[in-house]
């Protein structure tokens, strides 16, 4: 019996384990996402799917703020390449520099080498002159101009060839911090590092890659505060137009005014558009919702959670090396019939569903340990087989 145990508690270990460093890598698990759509349309149903946008928050959709630009390879010129345009970006750019009220601008907007115009020897150096300002760069696009790199943080998601859509969201790439983690150093004066293979957060075990609950979501259309459609009630965007709206008001409503004590992401909430497990979403929103989630604490290890898994882990160990179930401790006719429902991938699912609904930010995926579990099953079940002719 005592083998037994230490085994259970090894077997328990290793799958806590082996769940934390497949968490830290930059690819989701095949069957991620299809978990992840299950878990939210459980959380639609019970209702407790409360997107919003913070009030501190000001998306800027740049989707119609366009241009055409020269496009070189090598020094040659090719065609005409439509951008974002980098002119209505130096103007926004040089007000909110001019006035320095705002939290943090988030631009999701690429300066990749080979793009050129007219604006960019002044849009470059504005950007790289002021504070509390993060743009994208992506592995393999380097930028035009080697000033803006100080002011750049990796701006990829991670996808493989069986889960297309995005799932985890990766703090650090190979070392290099991303948008959300350059702004979450920049706000709390934290960070996340590596010691080996585990990462630590301000003295705390934390994960590298977090799987979002992505409860700031924007539709793409008009919404409606008071729900429902009425005529009667006013219905606004939870975005506005860098050019329409930002640039055109100035006059009426100052840039400083509009920008003050405000996180401002800005991007292309259109076409730069990802399929997720809850919809498509823009890029700039699920990097939004990266820098929240790590406000809220969600990349750290909850030590109780894991205690738990733990306790659940080595039960289910035991069990299942002493060839017995949940309903061989029941007496009673109906709750035999009942518990033997209750196998562990039901266990491994209704925990994923419980924490799922809770505020609590943790995200659990019960494909590793099901999988797991499973080849454990099979394989005692063969031993015993063998044993037995």
């Amino acid at each position: 019996m005592k083998l037994k145990v230490v085994i259970s508690i090894i077997l328990s270990l290793s799958v806590l384990l082996l769940s934390y460093f497949m968490g830290n890598t930059s690819s989701p698990m095949a069957g991620e996402k299809a978990v992840l759509v299950k878990l939210n349309n459980w959380k639609s149903f019970l209702n407790l799917n409360k997107d919003s946008v913070p009030d501190d928050v000001l998306l800027i959709n740049v989707a119609f703020d366009k241009a055409l630009a020269e496009y070189s390879e090598n020094g040659m010129p090719i065609g005409k390449f439509t951008i974002t345009d980098r002119q209505k970006l130096l103007q926004f750019l040089t007000k909110a520099r001019e006035a320095n009220n705002y939290k943090f601008i988030m631009m999701d907007v690429i300066f990749e080498r080979g793009i050129e115009t007219e604006y960019d020897s002044i849009l470059f150096h504005t950007i790289a002159s002021m504070q509390r300002i993060v743009i994208p760069v992506h592995k393999d696009a380097p930028l035009q101009d080697s000033i803006l790199y100080a002011k750049a943080a990796n701006g990829d998601y991670s996808i493989t060839h069986d889960e297309t859509n995005f799932v985890r969201f990766q703090f650090m790439h190979d070392d290099t911090p991303s948008m959300p983690l350059v702004m979450y150093n920049a706000s709390t004066g934290m960070n996340i590092v590596r010691n080996g293979p585990f990462y630590i957060s301000d003295g705390h075990l934390c994960s590298n890659g977090l799987t979002l609950k992505l409860p700031i979501r924007i539709s793409g259309a008009y919404i409606n505060k008071n729900n429902g459609y009425d005529e009667n009630n006013k219905r606004e965007r939870s975005y506005i137009y860098m050019g329409a709206d930002v640039l055109n008001v100035d006059s009426i409503i100052p840039v400083a005014e509009q920008i003050a004590d405000k996180i401002i992401v800005i991007g292309d909430f259109n076409t730069d558009v990802h399929r997720t497990y809850a919809g498509k979403q823009p890029g700039s929103v699920i990097c939004l919702n990266a820098y929240y989630a790590l406000l809220r604490g969600e990349h750290l290890v909850s030590y109780p959670f894991l205690f738990f898994l733990f306790i659940v882990y080595v039960i289910i160990s035991l069990l299942m090396l002493n060839g017995k179930t949940l309903d061989t401790f029941v007496s009673n006719p109906l709750l035999k019939v009942a518990s033997s429902f209750f196998t562990y991938t039901i266990v491994f699912t209704f925990i994923a569903m419980v924490v799922y609904a809770t505020p609590s930010g943790i995200v659990y995926n019960p494909v590793l340990p099901t999988t797991v579990f499973t080849f454990l099953g099979l394989f005692i079940g063969g031993l015993r087989k063998i044993t037995k002719i």
